[in-house]
């Protein structure tokens, strides 16, 4: 869930994620031969500090370059250019997932470097990692970026979502059959589509094998309660209305809220006050982490009801606004 006011300022998240300025000469690039790039190859391997790795490989302008890495906290980075250029086409650590899908942009050598992050190297730890490439049509890109706006779980399946585009990723949770999904996108891993999505009601996002979903309809909104909040913009998972009160010595009435969820009790809870006001509540792993309230919230969690006061506020949420439970 957003939490922008927490970020760091853009420069710091860019100098962070950087690559190590030493990486650029750091031993031969290790050639991947294209024969193996159709439907793709499964490399290996171990770096600490300012190590780099490289791989070379030789595609067609309009190829598409599917690459996915793999590792311990979805460590290390990697990056993707033309050997004789500096000018990075792609760098994992400011995309979503570290799964690229790049149209070369003409014929010639490419690398792909693999590498830790500033933070990271100065740790002096050694992290494990496998790299999937391939190479593919030049049609490809277009079926991959297209496709269905929702995608739905085949009837009869229970289904593994996964942090990346393989079952070499960590388990994130479980699709069942019927579930919908946002398509965020798919991707080609060692011949097999998967396909990222974000599950409506849970908030759950991960990847799921495309064969096992079918293209649907996007799914009815939640109905606002009349005089509810307009949260950040985005879609709210569910809508509703719990007990809250903006005065102690007032009773408690209904309060409508609008919740967006992320998984694993984690969600933004919007909560409408009267005269257009409104109340933020952030929750990560099912704790109260943070508020746009005046007073620093104190929550107070009985069972199934989660019981929370900011300053002359309270509020009786249940539990399952969160977890969707």
């Amino acid at each position: 869930m957003p939490r922008s006011k927490l970020l760091p300022s853009v420069a710091l998240a860019t100098a962070l994620l950087a690559p190590p300025a030493a990486l650029a000469e750091e031993g031969p690039a290790i050639p991947l031969p294209s024969e193996s790039l159709v439907p793709g190859i499964l490399v290996s391997g171990s770096l600490g500090g300012d190590d780099t790795v490289r791989y070379s490989l030789s595609g067609a302008q309009g190829q598409v370059l599917s690459v996915d890495l793999n590792g311990p906290g979805m460590l290390p980075d990697f990056l993707i250019r033309e050997a004789t250029k500096s000018e990075v086409l792609f760098l994992s650590s400011q995309a979503a997932a570290p799964v690229a899908d790049l149209a070369l942009p003409q014929p010639g050598d490419y690398e792909i470097e693999v590498f830790l992050n500033r933070a990271f190297a100065r740790q002096g730890k050694a992290f494990d990692y496998d790299l999937a490439v391939g190479l593919n049509p030049p049609d490809f890109a277009d079926g991959l970026a297209g496709g269905p706006d929702w995608w739905q779980v085949n009837e009869g399946q229970v289904l593994t979502m996964r942090a990346g585009p393989s079952e070499r990723f960590t388990p994130v949770g479980v699709a069942e059959g019927g579930a919908v999904g946002r398509n965020k996108g798919c991707h080609m891993n060692m011949g097999t589509r998967w396909c990222d999505l974000r599950l409506v009601g849970s908030g759950l996002r991960g990847w799921l094998p495309g064969a096992e979903l079918s293209e649907t309809a996007a799914p009815i909104a939640p109905e606002m309660p009349e005089g509810g909040p307009k949260g950040n913009g985005e879609s709210f998972d569910a809508t509703g209305t719990f007990p809250c009160a903006t005065d102690p010595a007032a009773p408690t009435h209904a309060c409508p809220f609008g919740v967006i969820r992320a998984g694993a009790g984690n969600a933004g809870v919007w909560v409408a006050l009267g005269n257009g006001a409104e109340r933020y509540f952030l929750f990560e792993g099912g704790k109260l982490v943070d508020s746009d309230a005046a007073s620093k919230p104190v929550l107070k969690q009985i069972e199934d009801l989660m019981k929370i006061e900011a300053g002359r506020e309270r509020f009786e949420m249940p539990a399952a606004v969160v977890t969707g439970g």
